[in-house]
């Protein structure tokens, strides 16, 4: 049977029940992320989460063997994918292909929040 994580966000805070929070995410100072579908709710295939980066931060520079897909939920920075620098916003929609290094950053003015 599926699974529903009920969203319940104040404040301007973004929260879904039973989903914890975690600080320092790849080791980021300033990343925060809640991972709500994953292995716990028997997704074996894909997981679904939502990651916070504080003004000015970016995440890790990274690059996977699968397919990754991204989507800005709130907010504004830029995204690196390969060795190209793009702006990006609210309800902008990032296909990274395999093997591709990416990279996302928050502005300095304000978060910066994707899934």
């Amino acid at each position: 049977m599926g699974v529903i994580h009920r969203f319940t966000g104040k404040d301007g805070e973004w929260n879904w029940e039973g989903v914890p929070l975690e600080t320092c995410v790849g080791g980021v100072e300033g990343m925060t992320g809640r991972r709500y579908i994953t292995r716990r709710d028997g997704a074996y295939n894909c997981e679904v989460r939502y990651f916070e980066l504080a003004p000015g931060v970016h995440s890790n520079k990274e690059c996977h063997v699968h397919d990754h897909y991204v989507t800005i939920l709130r907010g504004h920075g830029t995204v690196l994918l390969g060795e190209e620098e793009f702006p990006v916003q609210f309800g902008d929609a990032i296909y990274i292909p395999p093997h591709e290094v990416h990279q996302l950053r928050a502005a300095e003015d304000e978060l910066l929040g994707f899934q």
